[in-house]
């Protein structure tokens, strides 16, 4: 009985265990769940900031990564992911140097114990650059301007927080404006050395000019300096080359005609080489107002382009006939056309070059002798579009490429007298300043030559002073011819206007060897009546003045 009691004791001590156990338990599972709860909670919330967090990130419009203290991924956004052509899922808790940052601007390996961005975590200090490059999962770098900088907790760095940016554009709008900045450098550099050159070519022309007139047509020193005369010319071209598109090189226009700026060109570009080329340019043509310089220029790069897409040597076929245009086809305003073109036997150009060729540096001369600045079409471009006219290209690859371009007509007055006149003696008293002594010596020669009397003066205070001087002592001049100008001294264009206080009917023609000077291209607008670029012939300034006769500055 006893044992009885005592078994029953010790089952009735065991089951209140086990309900006192069910209980711990049932108590701890209720705390389980109450965890479960909040883990769950916490990963929602987790799982919000950071995606709230990618938002706001990918919004900037910079990538973003964040690296723990071991250099290791941890956190990117969707612009550092479409940079770098890596998913967050793939670089994640994967050392970030190694695949993204392995390399200096240069090329060249960049070690990860002199990574920069490394050193933020190390040092605790940011590190600003423009001068980074990042790798791209297909191995591709690209530059990038990095913002890394420490993120601190309790006093310790435990990671950083970089922000990039993809400046590759940045970069490249950067090289085109060194390249600009370079070419208005070189175009006022080459200012001042055409001014220069054009001077000496003025004595140089103005001499030969005389020489000629002395010597009959058919003696071999006329040829000579015929020969002579046109190689001054093809100079003058050399000093407008470099201005026309690093200055924006307005057109000095004049009219003419264009056959012999064109047989000129042509010959003197294929002068040597193995390539010959066909004429036809009929005798109708209409005549044009054009900066010869500019048009001799472009004649001379397209058919140099021709030369060099024939290395064993061809044919290059010239012609110039009149065209009217009437319904936009090419798209010109509707009128009179001189339309040049020039066709080669060359390789041709690929449909895909076509597209590109005018545009400035874009060339296909990479090798040899053939390596070019892509500059050539761009110029010739930009003269024809200064003129009012288009110019064109079709090719096809193995047949050739031919270019055609299109000059306004110009549009003669009803009195407008025939430009090829003789020359005409000349009458009464010019005025000549110059401050280069030899050019106003051979311009004083010719202008005597021609029949006038000639007052020289080296600047502008004098020649004014001369001016009012002889004025008042009832000296009467034809014209006053002013250079531009003169350095250290009053040019032309401050010259005339004293003059026309003293002598309102004075006919002023403005002379530079800055042929593209606004004020050689607007010389009504400063008071002059005409213009001439120096250097210039005999039969030129002669022109000139024939030109002036009942001319008034107030016309």
């Amino acid at each position: 009985m006893e044992d009885t009691n005592r078994i029953i004791q010790e089952l009735v001590k065991k089951l209140d265990e086990a309900e006192q156990r069910i209980s711990q338990l049932e108590k701890s599972g209720a705390e389980l769940r109450m965890i479960e709860t909040a883990l769950r909670r916490s990963e929602e919330t987790l799982r919000y900031s950071e995606k709230k967090l990618r938002d706001i990130t990918s919004s900037l419009g910079e990538g973003i990564y964040v690296l723990d203290e071991h250099w290791n991924i941890t956190f990117m956004n969707e612009e550092a992911e479409r940079l770098f052509g890596w998913t967050h899922e793939e670089l994640a808790h994967k050392n970030a140097h190694e695949l993204v940052h392995h390399k200096r601007a240069d090329g060249s390996a960049l070690p990860a114990k002199e990574c920069p961005v490394h050193h933020v975590v190390k040092t605790g200090k940011r590190f600003v650059s423009t001068e980074e490059v990042f790798v791209r999962k297909d191995g591709t770098v690209f530059p990038v301007s990095i913002i890394a900088s420490p993120i601190v907790e309790d006093g310790r760095v435990v990671a950083s927080v970089t922000a990039f940016r993809d400046i590759t554009e940045h970069k490249r709008l950067e090289n085109e404006l060194l390249k600009a900045q370079k070419l208005e450098s070189v175009g006022f550099l080459a200012g001042g050395i055409a001014h220069d050159f054009n001077n000496l070519l003025q004595a140089i022309l103005g001499n030969i000019s005389l020489a000629k007139i002395y010597c009959r047509p058919g003696d071999k020193i006329y040829r000579r300096l015929t020969e002579a005369e046109n190689a001054s010319m093809q100079a003058t071209d050399l000093s407008y080359r470099l201005l026309t598109f690093s200055k924006g090189g307005e057109p000095f226009k004049q009219i003419t005609s264009i056959e012999g700026v064109i047989t000129k060109a042509v010959k003197f570009t294929l002068s040597g080489s193995n390539v010959t080329c066909e004429f036809d340019i009929h005798d109708s043509c209409h005549k044009v107002e054009i900066d010869e310089g500019q048009i001799t220029q472009v004649i001379h790069n397209l058919v140099m382009n021709a030369r060099e897409a024939m290395p064993e040597g061809g044919t290059v076929r010239v012609s110039a006939e009149n065209v009217a245009i009437s319904d936009g086809d090419p798209p010109l305003e509707a009128g009179e056309y001189l339309m040049i073109s020039i066709t080669d036997q060359g390789i041709g150009i690929s449909e895909e070059d076509l597209q590109k060729i005018f545009d400035p540096y874009y060339t296909t001369k990479v090798t040899g002798s053939r390596k070019g600045s892509g500059l050539g079409l761009s110029i010739c471009h930009s003269i024809i579009k200064k003129h009012k006219g288009l110019i064109t290209v079709s090719s096809r690859r193995g047949t050739g490429t031919t270019f055609h371009v299109y000059l306004p007509a110009h549009k003669p007055k009803v009195f407008e007298e025939e430009a090829d006149r003789e020359m005409r003696s000349g009458r009464g008293r010019i005025l000549l300043m110059d401050d280069e002594e030899i050019v106003r010596n051979i311009g004083g020669e010719i202008l005597e030559y021609l029949g006038y009397e000639v007052e020289l003066a080296e600047d502008g205070n004098k020649a004014v002073d001369l001016y009012r001087q002889l004025h008042n002592a009832g000296t009467v001049f034809y014209a006053v011819i002013l250079d531009l100008t003169i350095p250290g001294g009053a040019g032309g264009d401050k010259a005339i206007k004293k003059i026309l206080e003293i002598d309102p009917t004075a006919k002023g023609i403005v002379s530079s060897g800055y042929a593209d000077d606004p004020v050689m291209r607007a010389f009504r607008e400063h008071g002059f009546v005409a213009a001439i670029a120096k250097p210039y012939s005999v039969e030129q300034i002669s022109k000139v003045l024939d030109s002036i006769d009942g001319e008034s500055a107030t016309a």
